[in-house]
């Protein structure tokens, strides 16, 4: 177990999170767009693969939870939130994807 160090430094206190591998994974992901999206497309993609490592089967719901105590603004983007990373935020982003057709994303992948 993990705990968070608290410093004080001129009268102000920094903490720290555990980031254990999301770090890793959240700087290999997609570039962000530039829609005026709260969370582009590329950042909730990659919240949800985040949110899903090690968890097979991950409800959307769950998504927002998830994130409350991992610091969202560092591994998604700068102002996003762990309330912006909701289900209906996510579901949108997969019939975004889903109407794009999620083949020729795959092929960007592959390729």
């Amino acid at each position: 177990m993990t705990a968070a160090i608290g410093i004080k430094v001129h009268q102000a206190y920094y903490r720290s999170k555990q980031l254990d591998h999301l770090g890793l994974i959240a700087e290999m992901y997609i570039v962000p767009d530039q829609t005026k999206r709260i969370v582009p497309i590329g950042q909730a993609v990659k919240a949800m693969v985040l949110n899903g490592l090690g968890l097979v089967n991950r409800s959307l719901y769950l998504s927002e939870p998830f994130f409350s105590n991992k610091p969202v603004g560092r591994l998604i983007g700068k102002g996003i939130e762990a309330k912006h990373l909701n289900d209906e935020v996510l579901g949108r982003v997969l019939d975004t994807i889903y109407a794009s057709g999620p083949e020729q994303l795959y092929w960007q992948f592959a390729s």
